[in-house]
This record gives C-alpha cells, sequence and structure tokens, in this order.
C-alpha cells in the first residue's frame, strides 16, 4: 500500500507535502509524502487507519522490498522550529 492513498498534509513552515506517521514508541513524526531511493524510514498501515513509522538502518533500508521514505525533520528547512527540546535525564 502507497502513502499516498492516505490523506496527505502540509508542513506548516515549508509548505512540503507530509505524511503524519506514528513511531513505535507512540511519538508523532512527520514524513515527507513521496518516497525516495535512499530513504531510511519505512510505513505500514495500521488497523486505525494510520502509519507506523520504522526507521531502518541504511543496510535494512537497502535489503527492503518496501517503498522507503525520510523524516521531514531531515529535509525541512525550518526544522529546528519544531522540535521539542530534549528531556533531562534528571540528576543535579
Amino acid at each position: 500500500m502507497r502513502a499516498d492513498l492516505r490523506r496527505i498534509d502540509k508542513c506548516k513552515a515549508c509548505g512540503s507535502p507530509i505524511i503524519w506517521t506514528q513511531t513505535s514508541t507512540g511519538k508523532a513524526m512527520p514524513v515527507d509524502a513521496s518516497p525516495v531511493p535512499t530513504g531510511n524510514v519505512l510505513l505500514f498501515p495500521t488497523i486505525d487507519r494510520k502509519w507506523l513509522a520504522m526507521v531502518v538502518s541504511a543496510d535494512e533500508a537497502k535489503a527492503t522490498p518496501h517503498e522507503r521514505y525520510v523524516s521531514h525533520f531531515a529535509t525541512c528547512p525550518a526544522a529546528a522550529r519544531f522540535r521539542r527540546p530534549a528531556k533531562s535525564k534528571g540528576g543535579p
């Protein structure tokens, strides 16, 4: 199933077409809507008609028959505006 069969949004900063996905940890991740040969993100449809994104290594990506995508954070010129600060690991 191609990702372009689902709803495609636009990035609020640069206007590029994106697909909202969810990682295995439940975090939302924007992915560029078009597959690319160098991508390291695989998309899998879920039961509730969303996309599960799985980030893989370069070797795993080359070996897969699936279309490959890239996180929009890697291509958006304004990605820094949307990054959340890293959580503190505690300590003094």
